[in-house]
């Protein structure tokens, strides 16, 4: 067998064996491998593939043939054509038949496109029927309508799932969640739950199908629907419940889809589905509010947690709504000096949890919440008003110390943060934060008459702040520059207090009390430095010594 390339072209111009491989035999060359002539590729048209027109053409039947059943449910019944309940028996028997003929036009050929259609009208139409006969003729009890409309969804999830058809599930789901509106003649409570048991319905398919689109057709209608209501509706307990339970099917329907490749469309919905719950909890009362933001908090990290491996959108779409919920409920408490405290205290206790477990989401979270609360010391005027809320201002301040060193031990640890910018950010905070303590604290502790001492408070610690700032230049390794320059920065910015603020405005034993306790702050910390810092030089020196190669003795001879 001859394997050399074959250059010589055929009768059309090809070459006459594929890659050159040949037989020669007594009647010339024949080719090793059979291979069947190439086929022209054809473009085709549009129209020509897949069946466009023909998906086109059955979509647009589906939606105008259930606005026609929609017309003649409530329509002709403000016209007052036909009885109602020929209305509603012709409607139903029109779905039926539907139905049953897409049943039948399935198993021919060629017929899928249109039994999908049709069976998303007939199924639609029954759906419809059932809310007109509930909600708008009240011939069936709710709950019995309920029941009839749960067994409908149940049969389209069924028949979409046996055809493989998310069209069917789809175009079924956005039908009657655009059309029912309509025959309950507005936003009702019959309304929404009709929506949010289409919606649990079509969670089905998620266990073992990848069907993005559904999640969005069967939760879009009733989030707005929710939405709407916990907005004009507050005060009612039922659409409260409404909107707890769309955003708890959505986090489901995430977390069942979390780990396939169309994962952001599903965490895309989780977090509009939640909109509903985040405006139902801004109208509560205070205390109930704070008790419902931290039960959806809880409750979502616990759902995440038990889900895992979880994927990065669901993940953040979570995240985002434990921090919406957080945020409304601490506004919906108060907007006063106590909502900074609010805020700084979720920011520490996530930044806690980030410290034991590294989490992107909760650091995030933990810094938005504590910038929150920084701000709203400066907007509710926290730091102005220490004589009247001497409470706040101590607590506040106190928060703001803790979530600094936190923030800054959380960057440096979990996620490798330079140490000089995370010391000098830190230091910012805590020179901000033990003014407001200091002042809080002895307001508290002696009234008006405890501004003076806590001025002087406030310049001593300064002081020991720029202190641990040299001695922890002597702790870290690659950084002793900046830290050195912080230290001394801090001491001369405690300095220059002393001099131009406390010299001038404290009187008596506290205006000495500061320039000695100042003064030995300063003796304390030049002496421990020098001494540290020649120890560590000895030591430096010693380690240099014992690594430096060794000379050898020069050899003496007697």
């Amino acid at each position: 067998m001859n394997t050399t390339p074959n250059t010589q072209p055929g009768p059309q111009g090809q070459h006459q064996y594929p890659n050159g491989a040949h037989y020669n035999t007594g009647s010339g060359p024949q080719p090793a491998y059979q291979y069947p002539p190439l086929r022209p590729q054809v473009r085709r048209p549009w129209w020509e593939r897949d069946g466009v027109i023909g998906k086109i053409f059955a979509g647009a039947g589906v939606f105008v043939t259930l606005i026609g059943v929609v017309m003649l449910l409530v329509i002709a019944a403000r016209a007052g054509l036909l009885r109602p309940e020929i209305r509603v028996a012709g409607g139903a028997l029109l779905s039926g038949l539907l139905l049953a003929g897409s049943i039948r036009l399935e198993s021919s050929l060629g017929g899928r496109i249109g039994a999908i259609a049709l069976a998303a009208t007939g199924t639609a139409g029954l759906f419809l029927c059932v809310v007109a006969a509930t909600n708008f003729y009240e011939w069936i009890p709710g709950a019995a309508g309920l029941v009839i409309a749960a067994a409908i969804a149940a049969g389209t999830v069924a028949i979409a799932m046996r055809w493989n058809s998310q069209a069917l599930a789809v175009m079924m789901t956005a039908g009657v969640g655009v059309l029912a509106p309509v025959l309950t003649e507005g936003l009702t409570v019959p309304l929404i739950a009709f929506l949010v048991l289409l919606q649990a319905a079509g969670c089905v398919p998620e266990f073992s199908k990848d069907w993005p689109a559904i999640a969005a057709a069967r939760t879009l209608p009733v989030a707005l629907a929710a939405t709407v209501a916990a907005e004009l509706e507050s005060y009612r307990a039922s659409t409260h419940v409404a909107a707890y339970l769309v955003a708890t099917i959505a986090l489901a329907s995430a977390l069942m889809a979390s780990r396939r490749t169309n994962e952001w469309i599903t965490a895309c919905v989780y977090a509009v589905a939640s909109v509903p719950m985040i405006v139902a909890v801004t109208s509560l009362t205070g205390p109930v509010a704070a008790i419902a933001g931290a039960a959806i908090a809880v409750m979502t990290l616990g759902a995440v947690v038990a889900a895992r491996p979880v994927g990065t959108g669901t993940s953040a779409a979570a995240a985002l709504v434990v921090g919406a919920a957080l945020m409304a409920s601490a506004v919906t408490v108060t907007r006063g000096p106590w909502l900074s405290v609010i805020l700084l205290g979720i920011g520490v206790v996530l930044a806690a949890s980030t410290y034991q477990v590294k989490n992107h989401y909760a650091a995030a979270l933990s810094i938005v919440f504590t910038a929150a609360g920084y701000l709203a010391v400066a907007v509710t005027g926290v730091g102005t008003s220490v004589e009247d809320e001497p409470g706040v201002a101590f607590t506040a301040g106190l928060l703001m110390t803790i979530s600094a060193l936190l923030i800054a031990l959380v960057g440096v640890r979990r996620y490798g943060a330079d140490k000089e910018g995370a010391t000098a950010l830190g230091t910012i905070a805590l020179l901000a934060s033990t003014g407001l303590v200091h002042r809080g604290l002895f307001a508290l502790v002696l009234g008006d008459g405890g501004r003076p001492v806590a001025q002087f408070a406030i310049t001593v610690t300064w002081m020991l702040i720029a202190s641990a700032l040299l001695w922890l230049s002597l702790r870290v390794e690659g950084s002793a520059t900046a830290t050195v320059s912080m230290g001394l920065s801090v001491s001369v910015l405690a300095l220059g207090k002393l001099f131009l603020h406390d010299l001038s405005s404290l009187d008596g034993i506290v205006r000495a009390g500061a320039f000695i306790v100042v003064g030995l702050t300063l003796l304390a910390a030049g002496a421990g430095y020098a001494q540290a810092f020649a120890k560590r030089a000895a030591a430096r020196g010693v380690e240099e010594e014992q690594s430096a190669p060794q000379q050898p003795r020069p050899m003496v001879t007697w």
